[in-house]
């Protein structure tokens, strides 16, 4: 298996130029949420959606292990707080978050390690928090396939089905309050997956 710490520094860079726009959808987790709402943003990124968070007035704080994409996302969303961690094993609390994204980043992460993290999120969620969810989506699979912005490295991706969603979310009693999903656009650098988008409420 590739690192993908080490894919996505090398290619933090073109990543942050390619994709400037914050989540599809995200327009509904920030609905759902009251000014001022504490947010984890999980495998930040260059801080697009952390800056939009920001900007919508949310107390953010994003999580990455790739330590030139926590530097692209200081410059971006300065009033955020950003750690350079690997998401499995950070410390996210205990009923502390209002509100969690993680925007196409459990992509990354083999399926043995989804459901110990899963069970970290909801806890971290403070009662009747949401979880705004992005997935490369489909049949599930754990693949190798080569990078988008640099085809001479490997990109080690875990696709999700939306059964393996629903399981989850039955396991931790959450509820699914909307959900989409879209095809692929052969935007560059998207990979050639669907894009399944939940907002998920704790109860």
């Amino acid at each position: 298996m590739s690192d993908p710490v080490e894919t996505h520094n090398a290619i933090a860079q073109a990543y942050a130029t390619a994709f400037g726009e914050p989540s599809a959808h995200i327009g509904l987790f920030v609905r759902a949420l009251h000014v001022g709402a504490s947010v984890l943003d999980l495998g930040c990124g260059p801080g697009v959606d952390a800056a939009y968070l920001t900007q919508q007035g949310f107390q953010v704080h994003g999580v990455d292990a790739a330590l030139k994409m926590i530097e692209l996302a200081q410059k971006r969303a300065p009033l955020a707080s950003f750690e350079s961690a690997d998401m499995r094993t950070a410390d996210y609390g205990k009923e502390k978050y209002d509100g969690i994204v993680a925007s196409f980043s459990l992509n990354f992460l083999p399926k043995r390690d989804i459901e110990p993290l899963w069970a970290k999120l909801v806890q971290a969620l403070k009662p009747s928090g949401f979880l705004f969810l992005c997935l490369q989506s489909g049949y599930a699979q754990e693949i190798e396939l080569p990078e988008p912005f640099d085809p001479k490295l490997t990109l080690f991706v875990n696709v999700f089905s939306k059964g393996e969603v629903l399981s989850l979310c039955d396991k931790y009693s959450l509820l699914i309050r909307e959900q989409k999903e879209t095809a692929p656009d052969g935007k560059s650098g998207e990979l050639d997956f669907s894009k399944y988008m939940a907002l998920i409420q704790k109860a």
